[in-house]
C-alpha cells in the first residue's frame, strides 16, 4: 500500500495524491511524504525508480534492511532505522527505510508501525501551526522514535523490577534462563537506541541541501536524547547484574547453612559412629562378658553425645 501526502507550504495546506502525480506535485514551495507499506515489490521498485534513487539504493530498501544504516548519495540519504518494543520476553524489532531527498521524504516499512501511524496523526497540525520547512517532518520522526524509545525504557524497567522480586522471593532451575534472555534483549534494545542515535547525530549536523538548518537543532536535541536513554539502559543492565549477583550471595548462603547442619551433625555422630564400630567387631572384647556392658555402652554414647553437644555450642559453631 501507498500513500502520498504533499505539504504546500506556500498555501500552507496539504493535497492527497497519487503516486503517479508526485512529479507533478513536487515543485517549487511542495514537499511530498511517500509512505509505502511493503506489500508489491514490482510497484514499489517502478515507484522508487521514478523518483530517482539509484538501484543499490533501492536493492537495500527492498532487501533485509541493515540496522543503523546512512548513506548519502547524489539524490538524496537513504537511513534505516528501527521500532523496537519489549512484547512480552520477546524484543520486537521492525525496520523502517528512510528516504531524505530535496522534494519527498520516503517511508518504507514492511508492517504497520506505531512510529508511522503516530507521525500521520500529528503531521497535519504540526504543518499547520509549527512547520517552517520540510524538515517537520524529519522532526517528526526523530520525535516519535524517541517517544518509542522511552515506552521501551519504561518496559525494561518494569521488568528488571518484576525479575529484582522473583529473584528475591523464589528460586527455580530456570532463573538464569530468563535473565540472560532479559540481559541480552537490553543489549540488543540499548545498540538499537545509540544506532538510532548515531544517525540522528549525523542528520544533525552534517550540512545538507536535504535537512534544513532549522531543523538541524532538533535533531541534535533528539540525538542526545537517545544518548541518555543508552545510559538508562545501561543502569537498568547494572541493576539487572546486581539483583543476579545479590541472589547468588542468597543461594551461596542458604547452601552454608545447610552445609553447616551436616556438618555439626557429622561432628557429633563420628566418635559415636566410632564408639559402636569399635564394639560391633566380631571379637572377644573382655567388656562383653560384664552384666551391665549394655547399660554402660549407652551411657557412654550419650555422655559423648552430650560432650559433643556442649563442646560445639562453647565455640559457638552451634
Amino acid at each position: 500500500m501507498i500513500s502520498v501526502l504533499v505539504f504546500d507550504f506556500e498555501q500552507h495546506r496539504e493535497i492527497a495524491a497519487q503516486p503517479q502525480e508526485i512529479a507533478s506535485l513536487c515543485t517549487g514551495p511542495r514537499y511530498a511524504w511517500i509512505d509505502i507499506l511493503a506489500e508489491e515489490p514490482e510497484r514499489e521498485k517502478a515507484l522508487l525508480t521514478s523518483l530517482g534513487l539509484n538501484e543499490k539504493t533501492i536493492a537495500s530498501i527492498q532487501d533485509l534492511p541493515q540496522e543503523g544504516r546512512f548513506d548519502l548519495y547524489d539524490g538524496g540519504m537513504h537511513l534505516t532505522l528501527s521500532e523496537t518494543a519489549l512484547r512480552g520476553d520477546q524484543l520486537d524489532a521492525s525496520p523502517l527505510d528512510v528516504v531524505v531527498a530535496e522534494h519527498f521524504l520516503v517511508t518504507h516499512h514492511r508492517r504497520d508501525l506505531e512510529l508511522i501511524g503516530r507521525m500521520k496523526r500529528v503531521s497535519h497540525d504540526d504543518f499547520l501551526k509549527f512547520s517552517q520547512s520540510p524538515g517537520f517532518l524529519l522532526y517528526e520522526l526523530a520525535d516519535g522514535l524517541c517517544e518509542i524509545y522511552r515506552k521501551g525504557l519504561r518496559s525494561f524497567s518494569d521488568a528488571v523490577e518484576s525479575m529484582q522480586a522473583n529473584l528475591l522471593s523464589q528460586s527455580d532451575e530456570n532463573v538464569f534462563s530468563r535473565v540472560s534472555a532479559l540481559m541480552r534483549n537490553l543489549l540488543v534494545f540499548r545498540k538499537t537506541v545509540l544506532a538510532a542515535r548515531e544517525i540522528l547525530h549525523e542528520l544533525g549536523t552534517r550540512r545538507s541541501k536535504f535537512v534544513s538548518e532549522t531543523t538541524q537543532p532538533f535533531l541534535h536535541i533528539a540525538a542526545g536524547t537517545l544518548e541518555r536513554l543508552g545510559d538508562d539502559l545501561t543502569v537498568e543492565r547494572d541493576v539487572l547484574n546486581e539483583a543476579l549477583s545479590l541472589y547468588m550471595g542468597i543461594v551461596g548462603h542458604r547452601t552454608n547453612r545447610i552445609v553447616r547442619v551436616l556438618t555439626i551433625l557429622s561432628m557429633i555422630f563420628l566418635p559415636l559412629t566410632f564408639v559402636t564400630g569399635v564394639y560391633g567387631m566380631n571379637l572377644q572384647i573382655p567388656e562383653a562378658h560384664w552384666p551391665y556392658m549394655y547399660l554402660v555402652f549407652w551411657c557412654l554414647v550419650v555422655a559423648v553425645g552430650a560432650g559433643m553437644v556442649v563442646f560445639l555450642r562453647r565455640r559457638k559453631w552451634l
